[in-house]
């Protein structure tokens, strides 16, 4: 079986005025992979998209969804296959209301009004605008028109899902937003998604490939680290490294800094940075203080580190305490337990203040799934229950070694340590 959804072989296009768009160009989505476009404008991208839709014929190569050739389909049937986002929603919305806009597609499949208003109310639920479906098109913002012209499409069921440069016009949040939403559809739903977009610095979350391209050319495809790694062809095709990367590239190139590989995220930055960082530096902070208390440089292992792997026996090591905590390690449940309670720990500390960046990098939860709750503020949420709602600083002044065990043995009371766990 063809295990592509959808390619494209030696396309090449010119436009009537002599533009040649794109030459011989090379490209292949499998079936529920999350393939980017990444190019500068004018590149190519767009005309790649609409040849890929069938909305312009090639003059060389060919395009075949589900290893069917293009030209084989009627539109009907190809548009069950395969949805097309514009770049501007304004371009693809004309109902006059959320649902009525949405309900367009089935309705002209000649399918039953109920299965319309099925199809209608689960597209909007899927995008989050559930509760869009009466509002005016007109009065909708730029981000949910972009949601809309989106549920439109999937209300017709489609495998294949190709946007055209989707956050344009988005805010950082509503970009982030939209590729969360994006991700959700390929992982939960199984829809192959192709998008085109100059955006780098969220693609390394989401993107399983990456196509290159330049002059109507592709460059280079691979994972999101196998692009970026080489920086320079990014550089000739007039875009940038994620500004992480770059930060940590030029430490590395310019001062010396013995970074290994290239970080594309800010969790995989942090876990680079803090191995470089000299253990007896580093303490917690707490409020934006650093508590120097609680936490000293005894190489005294807290009793709450006893039996754990010795690689966790580090105050560095957030992203094996967060594995550990996940389940990860062949650690008892008791002694995490034990050990995340233990709120005199170096580490332990270290586990509150880890965020969504470090969980994603330590595989804890999914990339996609970054700016939701956090282990720490899960953590951090039970250490204010048990320390009685008082502040993080009266907290810490407040548990001293009898308090914290008091504290510890009335939450531990009436559970057991794997029902404690799942609660963290």
């Amino acid at each position: 079986m063809n295990p592509f959804a959808i390619e494209a072989e030696a396309v090449s296009f010119a436009y009537p005025d002599g533009f040649v768009a794109l030459q011989n160009v090379i490209f292949r989505a499998k079936r529920g992979e999350f393939v980017a476009m990444l190019a500068s404008n004018g590149s190519g991208k767009t005309t790649l998209i609409k040849v890929l839709a069938g909305l312009l014929t090639p003059q060389r190569g060919s395009v075949k969804v589900d290893g069917r050739e293009l030209r084989e389909y009627s539109q009907a049937a190809l548009y069950q296959r395969l949805g097309l986002v514009f770049q501007n929603p304004s371009d693809q919305l004309f109902g006059a209301t959320v649902a009525e806009d949405v309900a367009f597609g089935p309705r002209n499949l000649g399918l039953p009004e109920e299965e319309v208003q099925r199809r209608v109310a689960q597209a909007l639920l899927a995008v989050g605008a559930g509760e869009l479906g009466e509002r005016a098109i007109h009065h909708l913002s730029f981000g949910q028109q972009k949601r809309v012209a989106i549920a439109g499409v999937l209300a017709m069921k489609p495998a294949i899902l190709i946007l055209d440069e989707p956050t344009a016009g988005l805010d950082p949040a509503g970009e982030h937003s939209m590729l969360r939403l994006l991700a959700s559809l390929n992982r939960e739903q199984g829809i192959t998604i192709v998008l085109a977009t100059h955006s780098v610095d969220t693609l390394p979350l989401f993107a399983d490939r990456i196509y290159l391209l330049n002059r109507g050319r592709v460059l280079k495809e691979g994972p999101p680290e196998e692009v970026f790694r080489d920086h320079e062809l990014i550089e000739s095709a007039s875009l940038r490294l994620p500004y992480v990367s770059r930060l940590l590239h030029e430490l590395k190139r310019f001062d010396g800094v013995p970074i290994n590989g290239l970080p594309l995220t800010l969790g995989e930055a942090r876990e680079q940075l803090l191995k470089l960082i000299p253990d007896e530096i580093i303490l917690p902070v707490i409020e934006g203080q650093t508590n120097t208390k609680l936490f000293t440089n005894s190489p005294i292992v807290p009793k709450s580190m006893q039996g754990l792997p010795p690689g966790l026996q580090s105050r560095k090591d957030t992203s094996g305490i967060l594995r550990a905590i996940g389940g990860k390690t062949n650690t008892s449940p008791a002694i995490l337990q034990n050990y995340v309670q233990d709120f005199s720990g170096d580490v332990g500390l270290q586990a509150l203040n880890a965020g969504d960046h470090v969980a994603a990098a330590a595989g804890l939860i999914p990339k996609d799934q970054i700016g939701g709750k956090s282990i720490g503020q899960s953590t951090q949420r039970r250490f204010t229950e048990v320390a009685g709602g008082r502040t993080q600083n009266e907290q810490y002044q407040a548990l001293d070694t009898a308090k914290q065990g008091e504290a510890v043995s009335k939450l531990n009371a009436p559970k057991t340590p794997q029902q404690q766990l799942k609660t963290l």
